[in-house]
């Protein structure tokens, strides 16, 4: 735009008015941009699950709810905190008979200990360790006597019971598979505790071993089943855990409390039933690489994992058998007498079979415990051409 031809002081005016426009429009445009900036955080829809998952991973937490309180396909719409606000995740969660509570890094959802006022509510948190070592103890029992209250312990030892005031003079206590039971008695103001538990040993009694022939073993464990094993049905409270690993590390852990209806073991045609109390999923796993089959699990084919149900490894009616037996020797398991029997295919065609080894009740021909595993891949030797 040409202004040469306008007079000094209008050339002067223009000049001091475009100036001025300049420091308006940066005077209103920083204060914006500023406030674009700070909104990093806008509200997203997830489902509970979701939430929780991106939550575990964003800020190293772990979540462990009941599924009877806690919809995670419901879907809520929220906006992400900055860092792990626990005020934040209590008003998300909590609500009339749910309540939120924190150990560590680790969230509980749960239902809530009742009605009742703080004032009437004693607890009891603490770490459970080995007396030798001093090393955490995970799935500890921790309950009071005579009540049905309880809970375990996490993988760092740790616990956390509340319990009314009428609990108060009473024995709580801990058991541990290969420990000797600790007790304490429940004080009246709450308190945090270290347990130490001694390791349980066991002085085994003499042993004469003979030699037992292991096919006749296995037709006395299939006959013995109707004098072994229940006829009705009944239900039975489960732990269960399954886990993936890809290259020695986990792609994928689950864990629930469960309960399974078991059929009678006369019935061999009718199916358990599985439902869940309580379950949760680890997000401390990576991505699982691309595979060329479809991984089959879960709790309802952990419960058919029934061996004297489904006849696995044992002989027909008619003594029959896919596989052959060892006798491998004897143990001792609770004071009782036990055999070991090995198992494996007679063929190795490539077929899916399995080999190992099951512990059998000397007395009663019950079976106590079995390892099994699937047989190597047969070896094929390929000519080059």
């Amino acid at each position: 735009m040409q202004n040469d031809h306008l007079p000094s002081d209008q050339k002067f005016l223009q000049s001091w008015m475009f100036c001025l426009s300049l420091f308006f429009i940066s005077l209103f445009h920083v204060p914006l941009r500023a406030q674009q900036d700070a909104d990093t955080s806008f509200p997203e829809s997830y489902t509970l699950e979701a939430l929780m998952d991106t939550l575990s991973l964003r800020f190293n937490l772990d979540f462990a709810w009941d599924a009877g309180v806690v919809n995670t396909d419901s879907v809520i719409k929220v906006a992400l905190p900055d860092g792990p606000d626990r005020r934040w995740i209590r008003a998300l969660f909590e609500k009339e008979g749910v309540e939120v509570s924190f150990m560590g890094n680790q969230v509980i959802i749960g239902k809530s200990q009742g009605q009742l006022p703080k004032s009437h509510v004693r607890t009891v948190t603490g770490t459970v360790v080995g007396a030798a070592s001093d090393e955490p103890l995970a799935m500890v029992n921790v309950g009071v006597e005579g009540e049905p209250v309880g809970t375990t312990t996490n993988d760092l030892g740790q616990f956390s019971l509340k319990m009314p005031d009428a609990f108060v003079g009473k024995r709580m206590s801990f058991s541990y598979l290969g420990y000797v039971n600790s007790h304490m008695v429940i004080p009246a103001v709450d308190t945090t505790v270290v347990i130490r538990m001694k390791d349980y040993t066991v002085r085994l009694p003499e042993v004469q071993v003979h030699y037992r022939d292991p096919n006749q073993i296995v037709r006395a464990v299939r006959s013995s089943v109707e004098a072994n094993y229940p006829s009705q049905r009944y239900l039975m409270t489960a732990f269960f855990r399954e886990t993936i690993q890809q290259d020695d590390q986990f792609v994928d852990v689950s864990e629930a409390v469960i309960e399974i209806l078991k059929p009678s073991y006369e019935a061999r045609y009718d199916t358990e039933r599985v439902r869940f109390v309580k379950g949760r999923k680890g997000m401390k796993t990576r991505e699982m690489d691309v595979v060329q089959f479809k991984l089959v699990g879960g709790p309802y084919h952990f419960s058919q994992l029934d061996v004297m149900r489904q006849g696995d490894f044992l002989p027909n009616d008619k003594g029959q058998s896919a596989y052959k037996y060892t006798f491998d020797g004897v143990d001792i398991v609770y004071d009782r007498l036990v055999y070991r029997i090995g198992f494996r295919p007679y063929t190795d065609s490539g077929a899916l079979f399995y080999e190992g080894e099951m512990r059998i009740e000397a007395e009663s021909m019950a079976l106590v415990s079995i390892d099994f595993q699937l047989t190597p891949a047969p070896f094929v030797a390929v000519e080059a051409t």
